[in-house]
């Protein structure tokens, strides 16, 4: 196995070649680690050149794609529809987990919607509720400030948008 890495903006491209063996997946999950703890972008992992993959590989994208929500990243793979890498994520379920993309510059495309989605969400955008209205100066509650009133977190705004995005969506069954 053989693992160059290359940068595009703030996001690492990993470009593996060969046979991932069971020996060469800790040292690929290390190499997935370190681009995504060294740069603040994304990992893309480009496996169109891999001849055969270890089922091991399958556990640490799993731990590295953890590791990069943490730390607010993605991890996807480049390869092809028949590729190898892309029949083990199906194999597994997780091809809904880890995205795959036929080229690097489809996947940058993709992760740059992805975050351009993500901010109108989280920013205030269309499918986001507006802030609660403030209480107007001078107004004293003896009670103090009611829990229920203080603004959700993004995450949970951005997830009450999905869903109702999802309710008036095609296939709703008629809902409002």
């Amino acid at each position: 196995m053989r693992v160059e890495l290359s940068l595009h903006d703030e996001d690492s491209l990993l470009t593996v070649t060969g046979d991932v063996g069971t020996v060469d997946v800790p040292v690929l999950r290390g190499r997935i680690l370190d681009a995504l703890e060294a740069n603040r972008g994304d990992v893309l992992l480009d496996m169109r050149q891999v001849r055969s993959v270890s089922d091991h590989l399958m556990a640490a994208l799993s731990a590295a794609r953890s590791r990069a929500k943490h730390l607010r990243h993605r991890v996807v793979v480049v390869d092809a529809a028949t590729g190898v890498m892309t029949g083990g994520l199906r194999r597994r379920g997780m091809q809904f987990r880890i995205p795959v993309y036929p080229d690097p510059a489809a996947a940058l495309a993709g992760l740059h919607a992805d975050r351009e989605a993500r901010a109108r969400l989280v920013g205030g955008g269309r499918g986001a509720p507006s802030p609660a209205p403030a209480l107007p100066r001078g107004s004293h509650d003896r009670r103090g400030p009611d829990p229920q009133d203080a603004a959700p977190e993004p995450s949970v705004q951005a997830g009450r948008a999905l869903w109702a995005a999802a309710a008036h969506g095609p296939g709703s069954g008629g809902r409002p």
